[in-house]
């Protein structure tokens, strides 16, 4: 999912991460402009480890300036089981990473991305072993985190 257009690049230090964060798998995606946002990895923590690290890891590859990460029902102001969690993350991560790290509501992130998935590969999980299962989920965490960006810049912008 490559979302362009009329593209103005900002400066390399300028990238935002986005994060799609969720208690096995972990999606990554950056925004170069609010126009050009890429999916660039997802992560299975089973056997990737701490989430915290491998954010990390993923920051220590780009000039990162500012974090994203979805956070279940914050536009309804709604608790989620999975709030507390996600929101312990950001704040380990902006303390260990020492950058920005903001919360941002992903309603419809994961189903946008499924169908995504979906309309590329027709019934992507039927057939298909254990192993490409897994990557799908990957694959659909970092799509995920895309949306995240792109709701995040068409909402408030890089402010």
């Amino acid at each position: 999912m490559v979302i362009a257009k009329n593209v103005t690049m900002n400066s390399p230090s300028n990238l935002t991460l986005g994060v799609d964060f969720g208690l096995r798998y972990l999606g990554f995606a950056l925004a170069y402009s609010a126009d050009l946002i890429v999916p660039i990895k997802g992560a299975d923590t089973k056997r990737e480890g701490n989430p915290v690290l491998v954010t990390l890891n993923v920051l220590k590859d780009y000039p990162i300036s500012r974090v994203v990460v979805g956070c279940p029902g914050m536009a309804a102001n709604v608790e989620h089981e999975l709030k507390p969690f996600v929101e312990a993350f950001a704040e380990l991560l902006a303390k260990e990473c020492g950058l920005r790290v903001c919360l941002w509501d992903e309603s419809l992130t994961s189903f946008e991305a499924s169908s995504i998935l979906k309309n590329l590969k027709k019934d992507c999980s039927r057939g298909r072993s254990a192993k490409k299962r897994e990557t799908d989920k990957t694959k659909e965490h970092a799509l995920a985190a895309a949306s995240i960006l792109k709701a995040y810049f068409a909402s408030s912008g890089p402010a």
